[in-house]
């Protein structure tokens, strides 16, 4: 049996050791963009946010940087990362799904109700945690959220585009499958006037941009054109299906009348 332990960091270690899950997480090669362990203080002392930390056998495996926003209702996560060989269901432990059911307990108690962050819509693996799993929902979509990524880290040389999430803290939905599929919109412009429609994403990008970068950088293209209309439009997000048996991922957008 695997037993994780969830737990506030406060002291410089555990910050320190949170400098090392970032650069594993997204193969930095540098520290450049590093949030340092002396900041991660700072914020934990003096700024109204929190850092939480996922341990397995005392070695710290992922981690989550929460900061305070104008509105003391709703917070930042500014970064949440965990190291490869313990992502998606590794060594039989959903750190991430565990970090963020922790933090909506910590949360409510002190009448936080909403939670924001960004993150890289081509990411199936997070998508599913994201949208699948805790039913948050995306508000906007953002193109080159924070510009051109130069080679650095998961970026790989693409546009940083990403989509703004929100989630109520401590609401977990109930999953159910899909047993009749909407129509998929494949083309750029191909949004309709249907009720449901599916948007696929890669099966694994990160893998897809190491044999051919001129094909993902087409899938964020074509996908950026496709949500932004969707979203003008009032639809909204849904559901995120993971279908490893073909290998395919798919968004699920709905819009009422």
């Amino acid at each position: 049996m695997c037993d994780i332990e969830i737990l506030v960091l406060k002291d410089t270690a555990a910050f320190e050791a949170a400098e090392d899950v970032q650069r594993a997480a997204w193969g930095f090669k540098d520290d450049i963009h590093i949030v340092p362990a002396h900041f991660l203080g700072a914020i934990n002392k003096h700024c109204g946010g929190s850092i939480i930390g996922a341990l397995l056998d005392g070695q710290m495996v992922g981690f989550m940087l929460i900061v305070a926003t104008p509105d003391r209702a709703t917070q930042y996560l500014h970064m949440i990362g965990v190291r490869p060989n313990h992502q998606n269901g590794g060594d039989c432990v959903h750190v991430g799904e565990s970090l963020f059911r922790f933090y909506g307990k910590e949360a409510a108690k002190n009448g936080v109700e909403e939670l924001h962050w960004t993150f890289d819509p081509l990411q199936g693996q997070n998508a599913s945690l994201y949208v699948h799993k805790l039913g948050a929902r995306a508000v906007r979509y953002i193109p080159d959220a924070y510009g051109q990524s130069k080679g650095t880290g998961i970026n790989d040389d693409l546009p940083t585009d990403r989509l703004l999430m929100s989630w109520r803290v401590g609401t977990i939905p109930a999953t159910s499958a899909w047993t009749d599929f909407p129509p998929l919109a494949s083309v750029a412009g191909e949004v309709g006037n249907v009720p449901d429609f599916a948007v696929e994403i890669p099966f694994d990008i990160n893998e897809l941009k190491k044999s051919d970068i001129d094909m993902a950088r087409k899938f964020l293209l074509n996908n950026r054109i496709i949500f932004t209309e969707a979203l003008l439009r009032g639809y909204e997000v849904i559901d995120f299906v993971c279908q490893k048996g073909n290998q395919r991922n798919f968004y699920i957008l709905h819009r009422d009348g």
